[in-house]
């Protein structure tokens, strides 16, 4: 029993507890670069997804607002006309598949920045 504890006396007076391993070390610091790289991901797909946002925004609500209210333009002046907006028929099948095409793009671009990530971590 004094032997074993001996030995194990002798080992840990010999391990420098002052410095971490160097394995520790590059376990930490892979470790923080995952998360980092994670938020990072967090962010672009937050930005993809506002920009997305944004553009229908544009595009929905002013179209919407004069749809809703059948307003009828008129430009006073030398030329003296009213442009009326047609009714407007919104075919499902376009709207869904603008939506595919919208959600394909999206993922493709994420797909393609993801493979990049990866072969940057291999170099």
């Amino acid at each position: 029993m004094k032997k074993e504890e001996d030995k194990l006396r002798s080992l840990f007076q010999n391990v420098k507890l002052d410095e971490p391993s160097t394995a520790f070390e590059s376990k930490l610091m892979g470790r923080i670069y995952a998360i980092e790289k994670k938020k990072e991901r967090r962010e672009v797909v937050k930005s993809y997804i506002a920009v997305a946002c944004g553009i229908v925004a544009i595009l929905g609500i002013p179209s919407l607002l004069l749809w809703m209210l059948d307003v009828k333009l008129s430009l006073p002046g030398v030329f003296d006309f009213d442009v009326n907006l047609p009714q407007l028929a919104i075919d499902p099948f376009i709207v869904s598949i603008a939506g595919v095409v919208l959600l394909l793009l999206i993922g493709d671009t994420l797909i393609r920045k993801r493979i990049r990530e990866k072969e940057e971590k291999d170099k």
